[in-house]
Formats: structure tokens, C-alpha cells, sequence
């Protein structure tokens, strides 16, 4: 048996860095960047009407409703993600 390669770990900035002209959205785990695939018409059209919705309930708050574009840095105790 041959033994996978293990992927080359990339740092947050080199990651955000290079996400800003790739044709590819993709997902940062712990150092791995991982393609992601596009979504139908139809999921696009749910969740903008979820965004919509949630984003009225939480006028005059100080929360928001983001789309499924926006980064978000999550730190964790042996990671970021």
C-alpha cells in the first residue's frame, strides 16, 4: 500500500492572500485549503430568502446576517479554521 501525502499546510494570510483572485472558492481548515462546489440555483435562491429574513428580525440590533461568501476566522484551542 502507498501512504497519502499529507497536504502542504498554508498560513491564514498566504490563504486570504491568494483567495482574493482565485476562480475557486475554497475552505480554510487548520492549514488546508479545501475547493469547495458551487450551489444550484435553487439553494442560492433559499438561502438568500433565509438572509432576508433574518436580516429584518435582527434590525436595530447589533447582529448581522451574512451570506455564505464571507470569511470568518473561528479559533479554536489547536487550530484556526
Amino acid at each position: 500500500m502507498t501512504a497519502l501525502t499529507p497536504p502542504p499546510l498554508v498560513s491564514v494570510e498566504d490563504y486570504l492572500s491568494n483567495e482574493e483572485n482565485s476562480p475557486v472558492k475554497s475552505e480554510y481548515l487548520g492549514g488546508v485549503v479545501h475547493a469547495m462546489a458551487g450551489a444550484s440555483n435553487d439553494h442560492n435562491q433559499i438561502s438568500s430568502n433565509l438572509t432576508i429574513t433574518l436580516g429584518s428580525q435582527l434590525r436595530g440590533t447589533t447582529r448581522r446576517a451574512l451570506n455564505s461568501d464571507t470569511k470568518v476566522r473561528i479559533h479554536l484551542a489547536d487550530r484556526s479554521r
